[in-house]
């Protein structure tokens, strides 16, 4: 009888180690997501900052403008109203001046407002929305 209540008292103190335990993992997991310390990605986040134009530069048209960025990362492809092109242009960390060429055969209307699809070489995109005025 002696050691079946040393088993059981083992045996609860390990449950209440363990459980206690996972407390602890799952409190700093949680704390290190709300101060921003552990992220859910690794892939950086590329977003507009201001408006895109698109110029005429004479031998054809280019998106202008800034993006920031978290991370190091490239454009590989571009995508306007049915035509795409590959590219190879390098986005660093902050904030980063574009002027990116578009598409052969892409003629835009003046004062119309264009969706711009950067494709990342993480595998996301980055939805330009750009003038041609």
């Amino acid at each position: 009888m002696v050691q079946r209540k040393d088993r059981r008292a083992i045996s609860g103190s390990l449950t209440s180690f363990i459980l206690i335990a996972a407390s602890v993992v799952i409190s700093l997991v949680v704390i290190g997501f709300g101060f921003g310390s552990l992220t859910y990605t690794s892939t950086p986040t590329v977003k507009q900052d201001g408006g895109m134009t698109i110029v005429n530069e004479g031998e054809g048209y280019y998106l202008t403008g800034v993006v920031t960025s978290s991370g190091n990362v490239a454009i590989d492809s571009v995508s306007v109203n049915g035509y795409m092109e590959s590219i190879n242009v390098k986005i660093n960390q902050g904030e980063n001046n574009l002027d990116i060429p578009l598409p052969s055969g892409f003629n835009p209307q003046q004062g119309q407002h264009y969706n711009v699809i950067l494709g990342l070489s993480d595998g996301t995109n980055l939805n330009a929305y750009a003038y041609y005025g």
